[in-house]
This record gives structure tokens, sequence and C-alpha cells, in this order.
């Protein structure tokens, strides 16, 4: 691995469950894991693949707002496409949808040079809905700088005032909504007029397609910053790692930090128990929302059906009363004909009548 002198690795995964020794709890930990995750970790600990930097406590870690300003500005630089720096993060106390199982695996809000807001994002699984929950995160920050804001300046305030929200999702899997071919791992959305006119809306959306990334960079070479940190973010393959570092040596320091974490296992088994942990309620509440979605689907379906056999019985109805129409209007003409009928058998009796007056009399 390049840079190898810098790193400190175990030699053997004995080695490693030694060092876990040292704590019966790290010990325990690592046992309850699952197999797959344990090989993971021993292979971290070795240097055989890179920590992943798509989970919430190595994120923080390595791109904390307040420890790495400028590491997470020159990311957000480059997803956006423009300068930006990072001058304070802010609490996302009341960004939550819901308090547990969210399947949000990290959530940074960030307070940028030029009063900007950046709510920043990865998810493992994405959301149902995504679109309307970025809404609703948008929505609810800027409702927080209004009132801020209000406070602040009283009457002078201006809805001019009102800063930027951009919110950027990073999906390890791309949800369905946002579904695109696979060369496409960036999409940017904000408000725009019938006509394409951009409007001066204060909220904007970015969602970034890691799994399209990977795909559109399978045996292709890293060729700008954009695709060094999409592939920081997205691969624990070691060769990446050596070309991220070669590209900029600036990654150096990231991998550097995160290979320091290996150094004392029985620490970091911990971050990966928390990992497992925090999955098992994500895939828990997924699972629920995936049945509380096919519930609400068949409730529609049916409501269809309804609907359809509604129409269906109005339709019948309406025939029906057509037939009815017509069966009381050939009614009226029987009636009518019954009523010629009974007239013209009354004028031959009439006639029968009169003719045998007639030869009564003659005789």
């Amino acid at each position: 691995m390049a840079q190898s002198s810098t790193f400190k690795f175990f030699n053997s995964e004995k080695d490693v469950i030694i060092a876990l020794y040292k704590s019966p709890e790290a010990l325990l930990i690592y046992k309850d894991l699952p197999r797959n995750v344990k090989q993971d970790f021993l292979d971290v600990c070795m240097g055989k693949r890179g920590i992943p930097l798509h989970y919430d406590v190595f994120f923080k870690a390595l791109l904390s707002p307040d420890k790495h300003p400028k590491r997470l500005g020159r990311l957000l630089s480059q997803i956006l496409g423009q300068p930006v720096e990072v001058v304070s993060s802010i609490s996302n106390e009341g960004t939550k949808i819901c308090d547990k199982g969210s399947f949000v695996l990290m959530d940074i809000v960030v307070r940028l040079l030029n009063g900007e807001i950046v709510n920043l994002e990865i998810q493992k699984v994405g959301y149902l809905f995504p679109v309307k929950r970025f809404d609703c995160y948008c929505a609810d920050l800027t409702m927080r700088e209004y009132s801020r804001l209000r406070e602040a300046h009283g009457k002078d305030f201006t809805y001019d005032m009102l800063p930027k929200i951009i919110s950027i999702a990073l999906f390890e899997t791309t949800p369905n909504e946002l579904s695109v071919d696979s060369s496409t791992y960036i999409q940017h959305s904000q408000m725009r007029t019938e006509y394409g006119r951009a409007l001066n809306s204060v909220h904007e959306h970015y969602y970034v397609s890691l799994d399209n990334f990977a795909h559109s960079m399978h045996n292709k070479p890293i060729k700008t910053e954009l695709e060094a940190w999409l592939m920081l973010l997205n691969s624990v393959n070691i060769e990446r790692i050596n070309e991220i570092i070669e590209f900029d040596s600036k990654f150096a320091d990231i991998y550097k930090e995160m290979f320091e974490m290996t150094v004392k296992p029985e620490e970091l088994i911990h971050m990966y128990g928390n990992i497992f942990l925090e999955t098992d309620k994500y895939e828990e509440q997924h699972m629920l929302d995936m049945m509380k979605k096919e519930i609400e689907d068949k409730k529609e379906k049916i409501q269809a059906m309804d609907n359809e056999l509604q129409a269906k019985d109005s339709e019948l109805q309406a025939k029906d009363s057509e037939l009815q129409a017509k069966d009381d209007e050939l009614q009226a003409k029987d009636n009518e004909l019954q009523a010629k009928d009974n007239e013209l058998q009354a004028k031959d009796n009439e006639i029968a009548r009169l003719k045998k007056l007639l030869e009564s009399n003659q005789q």
C-alpha cells in the first residue's frame, strides 16, 4: 500500500484478537458481530481494506464540521461546483423526521461563509419519498432561520435576508424515485417555471448516487477532485485508496487518521458494534416502512377496484333505467294500440248491431 511506512497494521488476525483481549467488553462485541462484519473489521486492522466512510461514526470523525471544517468545505465545493467555506455547524435538532430508526446514517448541518446553510446526509438505503422528505427538512431550516432573523432585525426584517437552504443527500443505494441511467450520479433540483426560468427560491437539492458513481467509475482512473472525494466515500479497496492519495496528497492526512484508529482495535470494535446495532434498527424501520407502503398500495388498489365496481354499477343502473324507459315507452304504445283495438272492436260491434237491426227491419 502507498504510504505504508506511515500506517501501522497488524500482521495477522491472531494479533488483532490478542489485542481485543485487553478489553473483555470489546471481545464480547466482536464475538456478537456477524461473520462478514468480523472479517471486514479484521481486514481493516491488517490494512487489507479501508474503513467505510459512508458510516456515521467514521464520517463524523474524519469530516467533522467542528474539527475539520476545511475538509468538509472542500467536499461541499466539489458537489456544489463552486468554492465554499464552512464557518460553523448548526444543531440538527428539529430536522429529524422521526426519533427512532430513521435510516439516516449521517446528518450534518453547517453554515457557509456566504450565509447559506447546507444539510448533508449519507443514507445507506434510500427513504421512501426522499424528495418530499428533503422539502420538509428545508422548510424546517427555513422557518428556524426566519424566526432567528425576525428576532434579530424586528421591523427591519425582509424576506430577502433569508439564506439559501441547500440539502445534499448521498445515497449508497439510489431510491426508485430518483432512479436514472447508471452514468448519472449527481442530480440538481431547483425551482423553475414551465419555460425553464430559474426562480430565486431559498431551497435547492443535490442527490448523489454513490452506486451509480461506482458503476460509472468501474475500471476507470480518477481524473477530478470530485471523483476522488466520492471514491473516498464509496470505496474501501486498497488499490483505489492508493490512487486517491497519489492523485492528491491532501487525502493522505484523512487516511492517516483513518488507519490510526486501527492501532487500538479494542476501541475501533466499539464503532463497528454501534454500526451493527444501528443497522439493525434501520433495517427494522425500513421493513416497517415497506410494510406500511405495501398496505397503502393495497388500500389504493382496493379503493380503485371499489371505484371501478361503483362506476360499473352506476353504468348498469343507467342501462337499467334506459331499458325501463324503453319498456315504459313500449307499454305506452301497447296501451295505445290496445285502446285503438278496443275502439275498432266497439265500431265493429256497432256495425254488427246496425246490420242486424237493418236485417230485422227488412223482414
